[in-house]
């Protein structure tokens, strides 16, 4: 997972972490967006759909990460043009799986946090939540 991309997406009164890739949506032209990508398998591609609904996307061209030739590009409001010589470096099943391999880390992440708030829980509260840690005499 790119280090620099955390991103969260609030869920009632919890908040859910993700990271965000890089693909086209293609609505007419091909947009140029971010694929926000959450740890409870949720994908924002511009709907929040379920992974499995995220891989029909993919699958029906909605979401690609490869250009045909002269097609019509946009990024934001910033600039558009006409690709040519278009050359991609993923396939939509490479980029499914990433997205898939994110869920998953995102998720190991979210195991090794819980982990280490659960012992310093305890070392704040003792195991047996009398407010001091539990020593042994060595």
């Amino acid at each position: 997972m790119p280090r620099n991309n955390r991103i969260f997406r609030k869920e009632g009164e919890k908040e859910v972490i993700g990271t965000y890739l890089h693909a086209f949506i293609h609505n007419g032209d091909y947009f140029l967006s971010e694929i926000k990508v959450f740890a409870d398998g949720m994908v924002d591609c511009w709907e929040l759909v379920d992974f499995e609904t995220f891989k029909q996307k993919v699958r029906s061209g909605w979401v690609v990460t490869q250009l045909p030739e002269n097609a019509r590009v946009s990024i934001s409001s910033f600039v558009s043009f006409t690709a040519c010589e278009v050359r991609a470096f993923i396939d939509q099943d490479e980029f499914i799986k990433q997205v898939a391999d994110e869920i998953e880390e995102l998720n190991s992440l979210l195991k090794i946090v819980s982990s280490c708030n659960a012992r310093t829980m305890r070392r704040v509260h003792g195991e047996h939540g009398t407010g001091t840690t539990q020593t042994t005499a060595g």
